[in-house]
């Protein structure tokens, strides 16, 4: 479920494929810890369609100093456009040293991450020194509920709204990066000009110092 390395020049690399439910995050845990001397670190989540928000926690906590608020939700409570009650902070506390990697920070990003991995590029945005590089998040947060139909039939119906840390509705529009990359299937094809991109960024601030 995930993906591990470095570049020739010190860059760390992470992909997360998925926050299933029964995730084992320890060789997630022991890949960060061997990556922690990272000049400079990538994150892709551009594969994962989501799952359970807590390990998704887990493994942001890596890259977060202190207590931070990442997103917002509102639970529907009536029908309507305004059936919903006020609007709750979701938070995280990021891991101290020497269990933070604390180097400028690139988040690959995309249309096929959604749910929980969105809140995951959220609580990442929130570390020092981090930029979202690539193409808008799904917008598809609703925390879906059995729902009983009387006949047999249940249906999985969306709960909520998902707001991103300043209240803006995400539902829809997603997460927007930092810096849009233009890519197609077709450009997948020939290369990763997304990643191409967010390596470039973090060289140049690196050869900044």
């Amino acid at each position: 479920r995930a993906i591990c390395g470095r570049s020739a020049d010190g860059i760390g690399y992470l992909l997360g494929d998925s926050w299933v439910n029964g995730l084992d995050l320890a060789p997630i845990h022991a890949a960060l810890e061997r990556l922690r001397d990272a000049k400079a670190f990538l994150v892709d989540a551009r594969t994962n369609s989501g799952g359970n928000e807590e390990l998704a926690r887990e493994v942001a906590a890596w890259f977060v100093e202190g207590e931070v608020t990442y997103a917002r939700h509102r639970v529907r409570t009536g029908p309507g456009a305004e059936g919903f009650a006020p609007a709750v902070e979701r938070r995280m506390r990021g891991n101290v040293a020497p269990r933070r990697i604390d180097v400028p920070l690139a988040v690959l990003t995309g249309p096929f991450a959604m749910s929980s991995n969105e809140s995951f590029v959220l609580m990442l945005r929130q570390a020092r020194d981090c930029t979202l590089v690539g193409q808008p998040t799904a917008g598809s947060s609703g925390n879906p509920q059995p729902f009983e139909l009387g006949n047999g039939v249940v249906a999985r119906i969306p709960s909520w709204q998902f707001l991103g840390p300043a209240g803006r509705l995400l539902e829809g529009s997603g997460v927007a990066p930092d810096v849009l990359v233009p890519c197609t299937p077709e450009d997948l094809k020939r290369g990763d000009p997304i990643l191409a991109k967010a390596l470039e960024l973090l060289r140049a601030k690196l050869a900044s110092r």
